[in-house]
């Protein structure tokens, strides 16, 4: 799902990490070869009068195919950072939901391209106009659907990973 808001009506988010810069690689503690744990992650304020957040993680390298590596939502607007190494379920803190990755579990799933091979991660971030009800089991194209009609802001950052 990708956006410019430069070219729509939507109203822009500053995003990014405190662990890397935009284009940078990715440390390796937040990788299938270190400790995958999920980054930090900080925004501005929201413009418009959004009622939720949502955050996803994309691997973009195949053409064919996104492949989602995280998926967060109903974020409170209040909210202006995540900690790192949230766990692995499909709900955290008290509103915070996950959905399922593509590799069918909750939470994060690190970088992790084969041996040699460069990817690169895109981190969105959305602010919504609704909470999204996902009611169980919701995986990246039930999330990517519910979001349609509601995203009122948008930001992105990415980071890159070469395979050990």
């Amino acid at each position: 799902m990708f956006f410019d808001a430069k070219l729509s009506k939507l109203g822009e988010i500053e995003f990014s990490s405190p662990a890397f810069k935009t284009g940078d690689l990715i440390p390796i503690k937040f990788t299938c070869y270190g400790d995958d744990l999920s980054p930090p992650l900080r925004w501005s304020d929201v413009p418009g009068n959004p009622r939720s957040i949502a955050i996803i993680m994309d691997d973009t390298y195949l053409s064919s195919k996104i492949v989602r590596h995280w998926s967060i939502y109903n974020i409170p607007i209040a909210t202006l950072s995540l900690k790192p190494a949230l766990l692995s379920r499909q709900q955290i803190e008290n509103t915070f939901m996950q959905a399922e990755n593509d590799f069918e579990h909750y939470g994060y799933t690190g970088p992790c391209p084969p041996t040699g091979e460069e990817h690169e991660y895109v981190f969105f971030i959305y602010a919504l106009s609704q909470p999204l009800d996902l009611s169980g089991t919701s995986g990246p194209t039930q999330l990517t659907n519910a979001m349609q009609g509601y995203v009122i802001a948008y930001g992105s950052f990415s980071g890159r990973y070469v395979g050990n």
